[in-house]
C-alpha cells in the first residue's frame, strides 16, 4: 500500500473557504457604514467580501520581501 501524504495546507484554506461562506451566509443585513463625511448602506455580505479582500491584499503586499539596497546604487570600488 502506498504513503498517502496528508496536504494540510488544502485541509486549512478549504476549511477557512467552509467557514467564511457559512459566515456570509448567515449575515444578509443591510448595514449603514459612515466613512469620515460619507454615510452609506449595504448588505453586510458585500461588506464582509470587501473587508476579505482588502485583507488579501494587504497581506500579500506586506508578504513581499524587501530590498535592502536599490540595484542602481551597488557601485564596486577599483584599486587605485
Amino acid at each position: 500500500m502506498a504513503k498517502r501524504r496528508i496536504r494540510w495546507r488544502l485541509i486549512g484554506v478549504s476549511s477557512l473557504v467552509v467557514l467564511f461562506v457559512v459566515i456570509v451566509l448567515q449575515n444578509t443585513q443591510v448595514v449603514g457604514i459612515q466613512i469620515l463625511f460619507w454615510r452609506f448602506s449595504m448588505s453586510r455580505i458585500i461588506l464582509l467580501v470587501f473587508s476579505l479582500g482588502v485583507g488579501l491584499a494587504a497581506g500579500l503586499y506586506l508578504r513581499r520581501p524587501r530590498r535592502s539596497e536599490p540595484r542602481s546604487v551597488i557601485v564596486r570600488k577599483q584599486d587605485g
